[in-house]
């Protein structure tokens, strides 16, 4: 991912005088699939024009997480992730307005006020066609351009984005990657779909069957469980095959959700190390197994079939 310039993170309304008078963008960009993508980019194109400061602004937490909880909301893209691929599509400021009782309760007049006009004071607000905002979703895309005479700024409404006629969305996203269907995720996300995650300690029952495992915490809901074929990134010059197990480990009655990879010809030690998982290809689905012994039976046959899956990539 080419980064030309730095990004600059902000979590509140108190934007420096260089955020102001903007071309200003909104949204939970949770994925940053392909639609996303265009929305920012359409940002950025027009800041440049006008020679403003591009604005993105984004909620944590998402709202569906605000009201349905941590554990069972789906989150597809890390703050890290999120702030990486808006950095490298040229986004100059990022601004992660917490999503708490107070906003909520704002009406979508309140929102304009508070939000576009007197922090940014924004000159143009680039959204796409779905966008609702205030109390109650009250606010759409006709609610705001019929507030933007008052509020001096100029509404640009990106068309809906579609890929083989359907609209592309985060909700897709997850039922693709919920199917095992990976290839229809790269295609939504203009990218394979990969986590990134710093390397923790485990308990090394990887280690005890012999295939050790470097291991991700999922912070909320994994959107993908199963069996895969992984590509690892951040450890060396070039990626590490591995397969990956995503799920609660049920054979040992595990409960929360983890990321455990076993890399292919490989056996450091890295605990701390930044890495990204980028998932390739679904074996199988998780399992409860009797033993440990058919546990490590079925792992030794994933690992197979993982090298099986590699070297047909290479020929």
């Amino acid at each position: 991912m080419q980064v030309d310039m730095p990004i600059h993170i902000l979590r509140s309304l108190q934007v420096p005088s260089f955020a102001r008078d903007s071309v200003v963008t909104l949204g939970n960009f949770d994925g940053m699939h392909i639609g996303h993508q265009a929305l920012l980019k359409q940002t950025v194109t027009i800041a440049k024009e006008l020679k403003r400061a591009s604005v993105a602004i984004t909620f944590y937490p998402h709202p569906v997480e605000y009201f349905t909880g941590k554990q069972a909301y789906v989150r597809l893209s890390s703050f890290r992730d999120k702030v990486l691929m808006m950095q490298a599509l040229g986004i100059d400021y990022l601004i992660f307005l917490k999503f708490n009782q107070e906003l909520v309760n704002q009406t979508a007049e309140q929102f304009v006020n508070s939000v576009l006009f007197s922090a940014l004071h924004a000159q143009y607000v680039v959204i796409g066609g779905d966008f609702r905002f205030g109390h109650e979703r009250q606010g759409d895309v006709a609610y705001l351009k019929a507030l933007a005479p008052t509020y001096q700024f100029i509404v640009k409404c990106m068309p809906q984005y579609d890929y083989k006629g359907m609209r592309v969305s985060s909700t897709r996203v997850r039922k693709a990657l919920l199917n095992g269907h990976l290839d229809l995720a790269s295609h939504l996300l203009g990218r394979p779909y990969a986590v990134t995650g710093h390397v923790q300690y485990g308990d090394a029952l990887g280690r005890q069957l012999g295939f050790p495992t470097i291991n991700l915490a999922w912070r909320n809901a994994p959107p993908l469980t199963g069996i895969y074929t992984v590509l690892v990134h951040g450890i060396d010059k070039r990626p590490i095959q591995g397969v990956a197990s995503s799920g609660t480990r049920p054979t040992v009655n595990g409960t929360k959700p983890l990321l455990e990879v076993h890399l292919l010809n490989f056996d450091r030690e890295i605990y701390g190390k930044l890495v990204t998982v980028e998932f390739c290809h679904k074996l199988r689905e998780e399992e409860r197994f009797a033993t440990l012994v058919a546990l490590k039976e079925h792992i030794a046959r994933d690992v197979i079939k993982a090298k099986e899956y590699f070297e047909g990539k290479n020929r």
